[in-house]
């Protein structure tokens, strides 16, 4: 818009008492489209939020009913296990199955819940050695009652234990060495000292169905030449 005082604007000019009512002259037409625009825009608004609150009733209404359309909740049972299977746990978390599994739907749950096969298989994850000891206490505890949940959820299975690591507790070997009549396969990659000490704990009765044995020792750690 052109404005006989475009080389005053954004500047610090002070408009003479002369130029003053022909400013607001100039603002007349200008102000009264503005509330015009003003009250447009509002009414637009108001109208584009009911559309979006209709779109998102449509939507979510759409969306509920393709559910229902998925190909996955017609598999058979059967078929749903076997693929749960393939998601046998990899560390003591959530986000890992058996218990992602259980935290999908609650179909999902049950289905997981009545399966002790998935909960047969423990991967054991220690934590890291820098965790002081009252973290340490806190991993323990909460280790107890993650391998409870899975050893009651197993059933009269097997267990299939791994564990790989170089630093574990000795309560987190205790609680393992507790379950050992119940070992049908284990996995352990542990250093050679933590090895023997699990030697140490067991007898040859104390693992009267352990079929499966995989042990590696991870080799120690060499020092740095710049070290010395």
């Amino acid at each position: 818009m052109f404005s006989p005082f475009t080389s005053h604007l954004g500047t610090n000019y002070c408009p003479r008492d002369e130029e003053i009512p022909r400013i607001k002259n100039l603002l007349i037409k200008p102000s009264v489209r503005l509330t015009r625009l003003n009250d447009e825009i509002a009414g637009l608004r108001m109208a584009l939020d009911r559309l979006i609150e209709e779109h998102n009733a449509l939507s979510a209404y759409v969306d509920s009913h393709k559910a229902l359309l998925s190909p996955i909740r017609r598999l058979p049972l059967d078929v749903i296990e076997e693929i749960f299977m393939f998601c046998v746990p990899y560390g003591m978390s959530a986000t890992e199955g058996p218990l992602l599994l259980g935290g999908i739907c609650r179909s999902w749950r049950a289905i997981s819940i009545s399966m002790p096969r998935l909960w047969s298989y423990i991967h054991v994850v220690s934590p890291s050695w820098y965790l002081s000891l009252p973290e340490r206490g806190q991993y323990d505890a909460r280790f107890g009652k993650w391998l409870n949940v899975c050893t009651r959820r197993a059933g009269s299975l097997l267990l299939s234990i791994s564990l790989a690591d170089r630093v574990i507790s000795a309560e987190t070997l205790r609680v393992l060495v507790s379950l050992a009549s119940r070992w049908g396969s284990i996995r352990f990659v542990l250093p050679l000292l933590l090895l023997q000490r699990l030697s140490d704990s067991l007898v040859e009765t104390d693992v009267p169905l352990l079929r499966d044995i995989d042990l590696t020792i991870f080799p120690p750690r060499l020092k740095s030449c710049d070290s010395q």
